[in-house]
């Protein structure tokens, strides 16, 4: 637990290039989380996930590195991390937790479109990918039928109701896809 020892140690050899500066630098980058210095926590994971000695340890450092960029609300950078974590771990460690993140990522950008996009591309998914689904559909249905494109707004309400993971939006998608089919006619 004494991260600032930690930290001055793990500096002197977490430049080199072999299998021990890869481990240090993503121990220097643990350390520096726990000493809040996420600034130092993202550089050590970066440096950490680029090099090849140990798999293991750049999966780790990936994910640490998204994790970072996420508490510094770079969403630009972590979806593009995310992205890359999903290509080069589709089996990974934390391929649940990324594809989650990734949906949460981006409907907080309000790129409804991209999100369900995204999530429909999924091999898998799990509770929360799927209540986020349907959320998105919900939502790009409110917009696509406040746009008056009536058809298009049943087919995501009509996907929000096919997952039907809370009901209270499942009786709001049945509402307002009635609606839509009215205003069609």
């Amino acid at each position: 637990e004494q991260h600032q020892k930690a930290l001055e140690v793990f500096k002197t050899i977490a430049d080199r290039d072999d299998a021990l500066g890869q481990q240090a630098a993503y121990y220097l980058g643990i350390s520096a989380l726990n000493s809040k210095d996420l600034n130092a926590a993202m550089a050590a994971f970066d440096f950490a996930r680029k090099a090849d000695f140990d798999p293991e340890i750049k999966e780790e450092a990936s994910y640490n590195y998204i994790k970072v960029q996420i508490e510094q609300n770079n969403s630009e950078l972590a979806i593009s991390t995310l992205r890359d974590y999903v290509n080069s771990y589709p089996s990974g460690k934390y391929i649940d937790e990324a594809n989650e993140l990734m949906s949460d990522m981006l409907f907080e950008t309000n790129d409804y479109e991209k999100a369900i996009a995204y999530i429909e591309g999924l091999s898998r998914t799990t509770a929360k990918i799927d209540e986020a689904y349907q959320n998105l559909c919900y939502h790009q249905g409110v917009i696509e039928y406040n746009a008056e494109s009536f058809d298009k707004a049943i087919g995501y309400f009509d996907k929000a109701i096919k997952r039907p993971v809370d009901k209270k939006i499942t009786q709001e998608a049945k509402f307002w896809k009635a609606e839509a089919a009215f205003a069609s006619d």
